[in-house]
């Protein structure tokens, strides 16, 4: 395969420097029109491409906002980004989205973000330790979508979790239709489990009521046996798309059990199942999003934090 020709190639042929090189072809005004045709003939004779990416990048660089997740496979993620890209995108912003196999926010995804020049960072991490200390003292509009930060002084756009938690207990407790709740979860280190779970047993504890937690970890549904092994014929399920695993595998085994999850995801995606769940208005509150940072990029001010409402859909 032939080697992509680079600015310093062109800069080494003619014996100028790679900044030289790079002006011309940009057409600076402190570049002769004479050294310009030189250096852009030599370009062409070479076979030379323009990086287009990182041109549109220089260029817009003042209204890029960057987007960080760890998951695009959980529907949770993609369809709040869609809504964010196309609310961004009305107000004249450039969303990227950088993929991230860490479950921070970390420095180096930070590093690479500013060297982007992003006008705003919208996060579904929370911060690496190292992060935080860097942004104490930086201006840097950085929003945490979905989540509360254990950091303090930081900015979130989230949902009232602890009542989506307790709603769902009351819809056990109301029902008078079950007698044996359980909660499942993916992992217990997540901060919106942690709040979910808070105000769903909490409620229940209230009338006097156990229920055990199951943590059945990523990857595999054998840990699920446990909702038929007890017997559990309520199950409130951290998230939707764990929910609507658990509810495949018990038609499997021809178990009947209601099943809860949090996040609305099949209301917001025909090509997802249906499955009960704890929501908020996500088109509220990505359109809140775009209106702080539009907000913050033109007045120069802080973007607020807000707490969304949640509703439970049966």
């Amino acid at each position: 395969m032939r080697k992509r020709v680079v600015l310093l190639d062109i800069a080494k042929e003619l014996n100028v420097s790679k900044n030289t090189v790079s002006r011309a072809l940009r057409d600076c005004d402190d570049i002769s029109q004479e050294m310009k045709m030189k250096i852009k003939n030599k370009a062409k004779e070479m076979g030379y491409i323009p990086n287009t990416l990182s041109i549109f990048f220089r260029e817009n660089y003042s209204r890029l906002v960057g987007i960080v997740t760890s998951d695009l496979i959980n529907p949770y993620y993609s369809i709040n980004i869609d809504r964010i890209i196309k609310d961004l995108s009305r107000f004249g912003f450039v969303p990227i989205t950088i993929l991230t196999n860490s479950g921070y926010l970390d420095f180096e995804i930070l590093k690479s973000l500013l060297n982007y020049q992003v006008c705003a960072i919208v996060s579904f991490q929370d911060y690496s330790q190292e992060t935080y200390e860097f942004l104490k003292d930086k201006n840097i509009p950085i929003v945490l979508y979905g989540l509360l930060s254990k950091y303090e002084n930081t900015i979130s756009i989230y949902t009232d979790d602890y009542m989506g938690g307790k709603l769902v207990a009351e819809e056990y407790i109301l029902s008078k239709k079950y007698n044996n709740p359980c909660m499942i979860a993916w992992q217990d280190d997540v901060e919106t489990f942690k709040r979910r779970k808070k105000g769903f047993l909490t409620e229940l504890k209230k009338h006097n009521i156990e229920c055990p937690v199951y943590i059945v970890g990523y990857g595999s549904n054998e840990k699920f046996e446990c909702i038929i092994k007890n017997n559990h014929d309520f199950v409130f399920s951290y998230c939707d798309a764990l929910g609507i695993n658990l509810k495949d595998y018990l038609k499997e085994n021809k178990y009947k059990c209601k099943v809860y999850g949090f996040d609305g995801i099949s209301y917001y995606s025909s090509s997802n199942k249906k499955i009960s769940s704890v929501t908020s208005d996500l088109n509220k509150m990505s359109l809140y999003l775009a209106k702080e940072i539009k907000k913050s990029f033109e007045e120069n001010c802080e973007i607020k934090s807000k707490k969304f409402e949640v509703t439970l859909k049966k």
